[in-house]
């Protein structure tokens, strides 16, 4: 059950943005965005004794839903199942986002093939309207 958590829960948008939670541990290596802002400060801290969501809340790199969560399942003993479902929080809310791009995508995509079939049909009318004007 950790592994296929820690596949859900594991994110990796460039090389440098990663974030892993090990629950056998009970570490979190959490970095932050290209700028190296916070790198490594929740592993740290955890280290330290400071609470998982804690350390989450200074990374200031999650949503406070999120932190939320975590702070919830830490209080009440079941933070994997809490971090399962702030997985399929996460997974929900980036479909939402793909939906709505989507939709915002499909109306551009048109307009771009109209602008292009414009072009083609006056390249090609241009020049007989021109020989038509020619010949009067």
């Amino acid at each position: 059950m950790v592994n296929g958590f820690q596949e859900l829960f594991t994110t990796e948008d460039t090389e440098e943005d990663d974030m892993k939670v090990d629950l056998n541990n009970k570490t979190a290596i959490v970095t932050g965005g290209t700028k190296g802002i916070g790198r490594g400060i929740a592993e740290a801290l955890v280290r330290e004794g400071v609470s998982l969501a804690r350390a989450l809340k200074e990374q200031r790199v999650f949503a406070p839903v999120l932190v939320h969560l975590v702070a919830n399942g830490e209080a009440s003993g079941r933070l994997a199942p809490m971090l399962e479902r702030a997985a399929g929080e996460l997974e929900r809310e980036a479909e939402r986002r793909l939906t709505w791009f989507a939709a915002l995508l499909q109306p551009a995509l048109i307009v771009m093939m109209g602008a292009i079939v414009l072009v083609l049909v006056l390249a090609v009318m241009l020049p007989i309207v021109s020989m038509n004007q020619l010949i009067r």
